[in-house]
C-alpha cells in the first residue's frame, strides 16, 4: 500500500464523493478494521463505492460488489445489502427498545428486612462462599 493513498485528506474523508476510488476503498477498509466500527457507519462510502463499481471500476483489486464485501468488508453481499436497505421493513421492530435504567439508592432497614425474609438462605450462602474462599 502506498502512502499516497493511505493519506487521506480531512475534507475529503468528510465528502465521499470527492476521494479517489483506490482511496476510498482504503478508507472503508480500514475502518472495518478498527474496534466498535459498525457497518452502518460506513454506509455513505459503500453506497459511493457501489456507484463506481456499476460504472465499471476495480478498486483495490476486486471488480464487483461481491468480491469487495467477501475480501474487503469481511461480510456477506446479503449483510451489506441488509444494511445498505436499512433493515427487513416487513418485520416491524428489529431492535427491542433499552430498558430504563434503574438508579442506585442506599437500601433501607426495611427493604433488607422484607429481602431477608424472601429469600432467607442468600446472605448465609454468599457469606459462607466468601469465608471459604479466604480459608
Amino acid at each position: 500500500m502506498s502512502t499516497s493513498l493511505a493519506l487521506i485528506e480531512r475534507d475529503a474523508v468528510a465528502n465521499p464523493l470527492k476521494m479517489k476510488s483506490e482511496a476510498l476503498g482504503l478508507y472503508v477498509s480500514q475502518q472495518m478494521t478498527t474496534v466498535l466500527t459498525v457497518l452502518s457507519d460506513l454506509k455513505p462510502y459503500i453506497e459511493e463505492l457501489w456507484a463506481r463499481f456499476d460504472t465499471g471500476e476495480v478498486i483495490l483489486g476486486c471488480s464487483t460488489r461481491r468480491e469487495f464485501c467477501e475480501q474487503v468488508l469481511q461480510r456477506t453481499p446479503r449483510a451489506v445489502r441488509y444494511m445498505l436497505e436499512g433493515g427487513n421493513h416487513n418485520r416491524g421492530e428489529t431492535v427491542s427498545p433499552p430498558k430504563p435504567k434503574t438508579e442506585p439508592h442506599q437500601v433501607t432497614d426495611e427493604e433488607f428486612a422484607q429481602y431477608l425474609k424472601e429469600y432467607p438462605n442468600d446472605i448465609r450462602k454468599v457469606a459462607t462462599k466468601l469465608l471459604d474462599t479466604k480459608a
